[in-house]
């Protein structure tokens, strides 16, 4: 990719403003499905009784963590263009570039989430 060292810049800005003005950080966006998953399954599991499925939790998890990618993912990556189009006007690159930069937090953030949910499913 000709483009690598400009995708790789532009995401390392992405993901340290995402997270620069917080405490916690990353946890924080760790700590949301970590939240609905215990609400689900105390819901679901507990409370209702509605579901007989193995290891329920980490199901959960597994689902939150790319529900979380994809729909953070999508809408970043629908205004990135227009939110930079200050960018875009002036400088010629490719512009999928825009909204692939946008995806990174998210990936990131699912890889992490994964690397920490894939001890507990072997």
């Amino acid at each position: 990719m000709e483009y690598r060292e400009l995708l790789g810049n532009l995401a390392r800005r992405e993901v340290r403003g995402r997270y620069k003005g917080s405490v916690f950080g990353l946890l924080w966006t760790l700590a949301i499905p970590l939240a609905l998953m215990v609400t689900y399954t105390v819901v679901f599991s507990v409370l209702w009784q509605v579901t007989n499925i193995p290891n329920y939790p980490l199901f959960l998890l597994v689902g939150l963590a790319f529900w979380n990618f994809f729909g953070g993912g999508i809408v970043a990556a629908a205004g990135s263009l227009i939110q930079n189009a200050s960018l875009v006007k002036k400088v010629w690159f490719p512009r999928e570039i825009i909204p692939l930069v946008s995806m990174t937090s998210p990936a990131i953030t699912t890889g992490i989430m994964m690397a920490i949910i894939l001890p507990f499913s072997v």
